[in-house]
């Protein structure tokens, strides 16, 4: 059985301590002292449960390492997701909640412990949660996530504290920060309930190579918690862009594949030189590369169902968690989010929402200021009432290689089959 799924199965049978559920946290309360807390918020004066009480604030730090022989790269270091459990280790709620809340927040353990990977299945388990947390009154006993990141030598990030409340998924889209790190660097990976009238609560913290992870991973890191040991917190999703040199040579203990040996369908290597070419090259459309530009977006078309075969929108009926029977399937309602090379946390501009459409011509437009080098990034969600699903993020090219007053077209991705956009220098 999974750790996982060994915390379900004590929060299912008894919603209270026991043995064998305990998570990795700095200076963790024993489990006699969680009994007697137990004991104490037993009947709170004002109908209540207490909250989860997870030990102390102080942010993880990293294993001490020598800064000799360290060969730093600079990164871009992006926080993309936190996905958590909905109670505490010792059965509380994030924030104070009533007994019907708990109960029914401890329930949905089993299902969200235990969904499998990657984590689809558990987004929309934990919007379930959410709603029926929301329809009672009560989503306020969900956290408010935020995550740290301690690297040592100084290198050190936290997203905002106000941008993912009252929820089990957390997903941020413009928190970024810049580090120079090396491949064998280890950091520090916490994940925490942002409280405003006490100590933030620790939800989870475990520790990895993140820059080796991305060189591994063509730059997504993904940590589960049934694979590390990681309190609370099911998975954290991070994304390294490395912005100098290039990822190192694998080392003596890890040699390079040998190179393919030659077949018979190999063409011998020739000698001769290519004859000069006569033709003229066709005159560049590239747009200018510095000032003021505006950014159209044309259209977009997404796949007829999510990438796990399910609908977009639905009516669901059935348990607090995603035993959830289907019917009246309805198409996506897709708008764009505009963002600019990920450095603001808010997009430039959005378009509107479309209502139940697969493919949606805007034709809307904002106006953005842009320099050598920048990207555009299109977010394109299907909207819903609590958390909107993300369809697919498209990135351009850079700026001065994208034709100005022409429909570019950026195609597969995710679940966009394409989104179609104009750039013109204002």
């Amino acid at each position: 059985m999974s750790r996982f799924a060994s915390i379900a199965l004590c929060l299912a049978i008894a919603a209270a301590v026991a043995a064998g559920c305990g998570s990795k946290k700095p200076d963790a309360d024993t489990a006699a002292d969680q009994a007697g807390d137990a004991g104490a918020d037993a009947a709170p004066d004002d109908g209540l449960e207490a909250e989860a009480d997870t030990g102390p604030t102080e942010y993880p730090e990293p294993p001490e390492r020598s800064a000799s022989g360290r060969d730093t790269h600079g990164f871009e270091v992006w926080a993309r997701k936190a996905f958590v459990l909905p109670l505490s280790e010792d059965g509380k709620c994030w924030d104070r909640c009533s007994a019907e809340a708990k109960k029914e927040l401890a329930g949905s353990m089993v299902d969200l412990a235990t969904v499998a990977k990657p984590g689809d299945d558990f987004v929309m388990a934990s919007k379930a949660v959410g709603g029926t947390m929301g329809a009672s009154g009560e989503v306020a006993a969900l956290p408010d996530l935020y995550l740290h990141i301690d690297c040592g030598f100084g290198q050190t990030y936290t997203t905002g504290k106000t941008s993912s409340e009252d929820r089990l998924a957390a997903r941020w889209k413009g928190a970024m920060e810049k580090m120079e790190l090396d491949g064998e660097d280890v950091c520090s990976i916490s994940v925490w309930d942002a409280d405003a009238e006490g100590d933030d609560e620790l939800l989870g913290a475990t520790e990895a190579k993140i820059v080796k992870a991305a060189w591994a991973s063509s730059g997504k890191v993904q940590l589960f918690g049934a694979d590390e040991d990681f309190g609370q917190v099911y998975m954290v999703e991070l994304e390294l862009v490395q912005l100098d040199g290039t990822a190192p040579a694998p080392a003596a203990s890890e040699p390079a594949p040998a190179a393919p040996a030659p077949t018979a369908s190999t063409p011998a290597p020739t000698t001769s030189t290519p004859a000069p070419t006569t033709s003229t090259p066709a005159p560049s459309t590239s747009a200018p590369t510095a000032g003021r530009y505006r950014i159209e977006v044309v259209k977009a078309n997404l796949t007829a169902k999510k990438d796990d075969g399910k609908e977009w929108d639905s009516s669901k009926t059935g348990s607090l968690l995603g035993k959830i029977g289907m019917k009246d399937a309805a198409p996506p309602d897709p708008f764009v989010e505009v963002y600019v090379n990920r450095l603001t946390e808010s997009p430039v501009f959005s378009t509107s929402a479309a209502k139940d459409k697969h493919y949606y011509e805007w034709r809307e437009a904002g106006e953005v200021t842009l320099e050598p080098g920048d990207r555009l990034i299109f977010d394109v969600f299907d909207k819903d009432l609590a958390d909107h699903d993300l369809a697919g993020e498209c990135k351009s090219d850079p700026i001065e290689k994208i034709p100005q007053g022409s429909e570019v077209y950026l195609k597969s991705c995710g679940q966009v089959k394409f989104l179609a956009f104009k750039v013109t220098k204002l």
